[in-house]
């Protein structure tokens, strides 16, 4: 996801669509979003390596990351655009998580949940892409089925997760 051609792709599309005062006003909510998203995907990083390193990590990191991020979307779909504008996920476990989250947030918006479950949503959209990172990297990105030994292996690692989780 490079920023630059985020941005100069959105402005190319809304020259001649809006204003040049309003065009102003959207790339600079895709500035605020992009370094927003760049800012959450360190912290949910330094969880993951937590994960990894079977350490402890604090559910207070995700829960304010959720809260910026929930603040954010109100304001605007800004912080959508550049999971869309990507083509799909990002490569990178931490800005994937970031969109994961985000996602299921605006889902929820339009659902109509209440904040609390918005913000419950988006913590728990976090957790389940922070677990996956416990999980065999052959599997994580298998296409088709798994077979019952792999299945196993993610349901004992889910179960593992579980267990960090509640320490």
């Amino acid at each position: 996801e490079d920023p630059g051609v985020v941005f100069e792709e959105t402005s190319t599309m809304l020259t001649g669509a809006v204003s040049t005062e309003e065009k102003e006003d959207l790339l600079k909510d895709l500035h605020a979003a992009d370094r927003l998203i760049g800012s959450a995907a360190e912290t949910i990083e330094g969880i993951l390596q937590a994960v990894r390193a079977n350490a402890a990590f604090s559910i207070a990191d995700a829960q304010e990351v959720v809260e910026s991020l929930l603040r954010s979307l109100e304001a605007s779909d800004a912080p959508l655009v550049p999971f869309f504008s990507a083509g799909g996920p990002s490569p990178n476990p931490a800005r994937q998580a970031v969109h994961v989250s985000i996602l299921s947030m605006k889902m929820g918006m339009e659902l109509r949940y209440a904040p609390e479950r918005l913000r419950k949503l988006g913590v728990a959209a976090f957790l389940w892409s922070v677990g996956m990172a416990r999980a065999p990297a052959q599997l994580v990105g298998k296409r088709g089925e798994l077979t019952p030994a792999e299945r196993a292996a993610l349901e004992n690692t889910q179960r593992e997760y579980a267990k960090l989780i509640q320490k």
